[in-house]
């Protein structure tokens, strides 16, 4: 299926486990800027036009001061992500810290949601993520669930991407399936 090598690097990218460190001491080797880093507010990839040539998506990330995230993915049943013609969406929600540009991501909560007719009968006949019973704009919570071989646990091992920002341009590195998407500040 067309949504497959997506949503394993979606789950892959953002199936985290958590580093953290404190210290009360001013000079202490820990440099997590979660509050000031770089990252903070909303970037989103330009429309990726799959392989399939009929299907389009487009990747999104926003960074809040508080250290909590989210990696947002919509699925368009059309090329050039078409608005209104939206397939499927899937939103993970996270904590992180940046550490010297260095980020850690702790997923804490998944969602997904399908928006047409034939998508909605394909993943009830499937019981996608356990469910029989999907319905169009609705969203679910598929925490903790397989969908279909995919996990999406909040236990996973850890991704550490190192990431980049030049000219409001973000690019991560140290992770595959990343290396060739850059979101724009928005």
């Amino acid at each position: 299926m067309r949504f497959i090598i997506l949503f394993v690097l979606h789950f892959t990218f953002i199936s985290c486990g958590s580093s953290s460190s404190s210290s009360s001491d001013n000079n202490s080797s820990s440099n997590d800027n979660s509050n000031n880093s770089p990252l903070i507010g909303k970037w989103v990839t330009s429309c990726q036009n799959d392989n399939s040539a009929s299907n389009s998506y487009q990747l999104t990330f926003n960074f809040d001061e508080n250290g909590s995230a989210y990696f947002d993915e919509v699925f368009y049943y059309n090329l050039n992500c078409a608005n209104g013609e939206e397939e499927e969406r899937w939103k993970s929600f996270y904590t992180f810290t940046d550490e010297n540009n260095n980020l850690n991501f702790t997923r804490t909560k998944v969602e997904m949601s399908v928006h047409n007719t034939t998508l909605r009968n394909v993943r009830n006949t499937d019981s996608w993520c356990g469910f029989t019973n999907w319905t169009i704009d609705v969203v679910r919570d598929v925490t903790n669930v397989s969908c279909d071989g995919f996990d999406t646990s909040t236990t996973e091992s850890p991704i550490n991407p190192n990431y980049s920002i030049n000219s409001n341009e973000l690019e991560f590195s140290g992770y595959e399936h990343f290396n060739n998407e850059i979101f724009i500040k928005n």
